[in-house]
């Protein structure tokens, strides 16, 4: 009776269900301790409910009656046919609650559910290797339930402490490499036509392109720092990434651990770096190529910073970072080459998000380099707003760019080269010239300390060298000495080789004074080193081994 298709019918029924009280019978005979419900009684309270919590006029009734628990209680097993019955109608029901107005608790009903312990179990439905319709329903509620910004974000992190990313990550290579052949949107882009409207997407197409926009739009959600996911054009507000609330960044770096284990990293590049245009429209009813793109850049301009953060660097993840800076690339040129103004804010918004991902890992010196050789004329182009009809928050973007790069802040290199790329990439690259002699300085400096060591000590011993040269060092100042490491430190070069140091107490130092007159270059070793453990994090574990091998081809 309560899910009579006759609307007028339904109407009356439901609102008899909630005024005879039979909504509270039957909410306390599912959470019932004593009564023994069987599968068939819980697929039947579970339809009930989701026609209830459905209709706007009951909504309300439905979750007062503390239905979420009792919905929540039936997502707990999925196993076989008839409880993935039961906990597909039970998600949908709180898939309803959450996306319907209920008379301005809409904060409670999150709360709820959250607290109530379904997003571990919409995590292990999304985990499920079988694409149907009850993953496809987790990875919906996963990605409503990111969209909560009202709590500072917790709700996103609480997603990535209960292992959504991971479980986005395997949905997104799951439907992207589909079953080993040409995955959907490589067979559908091959086809180089309306694929919609001349028939060629299926049902099962649609359902599995819905479900990797869901997933894609839930992955950048949680990424989002700045909390303005719901806004597309609100990132523009804030370029530079948000504060952390205490602990948040740990969080999200196993979140981002996880992703890239289960192969996310390598679908979230193919779709960023798909074309948008003509013959990329519509994949279903409702989404275009470009709708996919949008949200895999988005995903990447908020990951960038995560990548080159020190808890991930650790764990090798920056080694991804390049690839992560040539998608983004690809990306810009992709916009340049789109055609006509159908797409013109689409454009906009990618352009914005690829420069926002390249201003983050443009901190990084490994990436200097990159974006100066290859990238600087078409950041130029942008940034003087020679592109068109861009947003003046695009060109302000670009201007990030530069100023992570150290270009907009040297008057002196803009006084000379101005707006010409080339010039500035000259400026560039004799400013880095200069860095790379002061590290070979103090190579040589350590290389001859550590051979001169020990004739300096048995002449000063003698009284050879003429008084006021030489200084005895106690076992403090030998500490505070920049130039002589230890006999048994290698010289080699690494990133730690300037920070060794002598232990023996008392030790002749007349090499100080030797090297004094030689210059040694004290003032920018904290960058220089810095440098050096950037170029470590990079390329220590090159290959990305995050980026399955199928995958590696369309990165």
């Amino acid at each position: 009776l309560a899910c009579t298709q006759d609307d007028y019918m339904a109407g009356w029924i439901h609102s008899q269900i909630v005024e005879d009280g039979v909504l509270a019978a039957i909410v306390d005979l599912s959470l019932s301790e004593t009564v023994p419900v069987g599968q068939d009684v819980q697929l039947a309270v579970a339809e009930i409910l989701l026609t209830l919590c459905t209709a706007p006029h009951t909504r309300k009734a439905a979750y007062d009656s503390n239905c979420i628990q009792s919905l929540i209680n039936m997502l707990n097993n999925f196993d076989d046919d008839m409880s993935q019955k039961v906990a597909f109608a039970a998600g949908k029901a709180l898939l309803q609650l959450l996306i319907g107005t209920t008379c301005g608790k809409q904060d409670f009903v999150i709360d709820d559910i959250v607290n109530g312990g379904a997003i571990s179990q919409f995590v292990a439905m999304a985990r499920s290797s079988t694409q149907g319709k009850l993953r496809t329903m987790a990875v919906e509620a996963i990605r409503i339930l990111s969209e909560d910004n009202v709590k500072s974000g917790n709700t996103r992190l609480r997603l990535c402490e209960d292992g959504a990313a991971g479980a986005l990550g395997r949905v997104l290579k799951d439907d992207i490499e589909g079953d080993g052949s040409d995955g959907i949107l490589e067979r559908l882009a091959n086809d180089q036509q309306d694929n919609y409207h001349d028939g060629l997407v299926t049902s099962h197409d649609e359902s599995v392109i819905k479900e990797l926009h869901q997933a894609l739009c839930a992955w950048a959600n949680i990424l989002d720092r700045d909390d303005k996911a719901s806004s597309t054009f609100a990132l523009s507000k804030q370029i530079s990434s948000a504060s952390f609330i205490e602990g948040a960044e740990e969080i999200l770096v196993k979140g981002c651990s996880e992703f890239l284990e289960t192969g996310g990293l390598g679908s979230l590049l193919y779709v960023a770096t798909l074309p948008i245009g003509h013959y990329s429209g519509k994949l279903s009813e409702t989404l275009d190529q470009a709708d996919l793109v949008v949200e895999a850049c988005r995903s990447l301009a908020s990951l960038s910073p995560l990548l080159l953060s020190r808890g991930a660097a650790s764990r090798g993840h920056a080694a991804c970072s390049v690839i992560v800076l040539e998608a983004l690339a690809r990306v810009l040129n992709n916009t340049s080459e789109s055609d006509g103004t159908e797409y013109s804010d689409i454009v906009s918004e990618l352009k914005f998000d690829a420069l926002r991902g390249t201003a983050a890992l443009a901190n990084y010196e490994p990436h200097k380099l990159i974006i100066i050789d290859k990238y600087l004329p078409t950041l130029f182009h942008v940034k003087s707003g020679r592109g068109g009809d861009d947003p003046s928050f695009v060109s302000g973007a670009a201007n990030q760019v530069c100023t992570s790069l150290g270009l907009a802040e040297d008057d002196f290199a803009k006084q000379i080269a101005g707006n010409d790329p080339n010039m500035m990439g000259d400026w560039f690259c004799m400013q880095r010239s200069v860095v790379i002699q002061s590290m070979a300085r103090a190579e040589l400096h350590k290389i001859l300390a550590y051979i001169w060591n020990n004739p300096f000590q048995d002449i000063l011993s003698a009284g050879l060298i003429p008084a006021g040269l030489g200084r005895a060092s106690s076992k403090e100042s030998t500490s505070s000495s920049p130039l002589l490491p230890s006999r048994e430190s290698s010289t080699s070069s690494n990133i730690s080789a300037n920070k060794s140091r002598s232990e023996s107490g008392g030790e002749i130092r007349a090499l100080d004074d030797v090297f004094e007159a030689l210059a040694f270059e004290a003032e920018g070793l904290d960058s220089r080193n810095t440098m050096l453990q950037q170029y470590h994090d990079v390329f220590t574990r090159w290959i990305p081994l995050f980026v399955a091998p199928s995958h590696r081809k369309l990165c």
